[in-house]
């Protein structure tokens, strides 16, 4: 089943009466994202938010964000990103609270998930995709092994994620549980396109559900540690240009050959053929459009509220979820897009659709 393909139908679906006939307003957000902290215990090389270096003043404690989170609607998938979630004290213990009665999703480098931990992520699986439980684990792998501990800054990441994976598969198997999907997530740079396929059959290997070719976003993503946000009508930086004939010889093989398991791109279903054109800085945003202002809300590590990574509609020490996601700066922005269907900003953002 494209999951990916599925969930793009659905926010379309749902986004399309609010955006044409309410004026600015939104249904209750079906997607929440919430960066739960900017540190991690790695360094990759393209983070912006700083990885160890990062600062933690004024972040929401975990009980903080629990009860932020009360008023966000059960039928709604919750994910959980940052840096690295599990650097966050109680962390585990937020993601059990909302897993009983939300949907659930996580984004994290693997490191801290020891074989108890990955233990307790599949007894929080979803009996279906449309039961609460968690429904997906994103594990990013950025290389094989001198590639990622290179990319990373840390000699031993490499061995512990692959361990963490495999802890995960084998606590599926045992149990007879499909979810928590495992989703292998690979940020497409010039120090690993030449193991973008061979990352995908050690997807494969380890028994994950899901590969995925991301495209490296230049959003600036440090607005968020420094309250500064950007204008959406100015394009992101350049990406980092690669070898695209290496690159396209990695994606043929890896559409010919098919190794038996599910590719996903982001943005989402974005073509291989536009992943070059990405990496040449050829991408053209025509034919995309994005909806997440309608169906969905970001929550950063400080309480902002988002309704794009350019626009902050409040902050939750403000006011709660449901009070701010219709506000007079929310009702605004959706507006202005309605009309611009696209910014320049929105080049490289995972929420942009077709």
């Amino acid at each position: 089943m494209n999951y990916s393909s599925i969930y793009q139908k659905l926010i379309k679906a749902y986004s399309l009466f609010p955006k044409y006939f309410l004026d600015g307003y939104g249904l209750w957000p079906i997607q929440v994202y919430v960066e739960v902290t900017y540190r991690c215990n790695l360094e990759c090389e393209f983070c912006q938010f700083g990885g160890q270096r990062a600062p933690t003043d004024n972040e929401l404690s975990a009980d903080e964000l629990r009860e932020g989170l009360r008023e966000v609607g059960r039928g709604a998938i919750i994910s959980f990103t940052g840096g690295e979630p599990f650097v966050k004290r109680g962390f585990m213990g937020l993601l059990e609270g909302v897993s009983t009665r939300n949907r659930t999703h996580i984004f994290t480098n693997g490191t801290f998930i020891t074989d108890d931990v990955a233990g307790r992520l599949v007894k929080l699986g979803a009996r279906n995709i449309f039961d609460k439980g968690l429904v997906l684990i994103g594990v990013s792998l950025e290389g094989l092994e001198e590639t990622h501990n290179t990319i990373v800054k840390r000699a031993d990441a490499f061995q512990r994620t692959i361990s963490a994976l495999r802890s995960l598969v084998r606590h599926k198997r045992g149990k007879g549980k499909k979810f928590p999907l495992i989703e292998i997530k690979a940020v497409i740079s010039e120090k690993n396109i030449n193991e973008i396929y061979p990352l995908s059959l050690l997807a494969k290997e380890v028994g994950a559900d899901i590969f995925n070719p991301m495209t490296m976003s230049t959003i600036p993503h440090e607005s968020r540690t420094l309250d500064t946000y950007p204008s959406i009508f100015n394009p992101p930086p350049p990406v980092r240009g690669v070898e695209t004939g290496l690159l396209k010889e990695q994606l043929d093989r890896i559409r010919n050959e098919s190794n038996g398991i599910q590719i996903r791109t982001t943005p989402q279903g974005i073509s291989f053929e536009e992943i070059l054109r990405y990496y040449e800085n050829r991408f053209s945003l025509k034919g995309y459009t994005c909806y997440f202002p309608w169906h969905g809300l970001g929550v950063s590590a400080r309480g902002d509220v988002l309704v794009c990574p350019y626009i902050k509609i409040g902050n939750l020490r403000e006011g709660g979820l449901r009070e701010l996601f219709n506000n007079q700066k929310a009702r605004e922005f959706r507006r202005r897009l309605k009309r611009h269907r696209i910014f320049p900003g929105c080049l490289g953002c995972c929420n942009l659709i077709r």
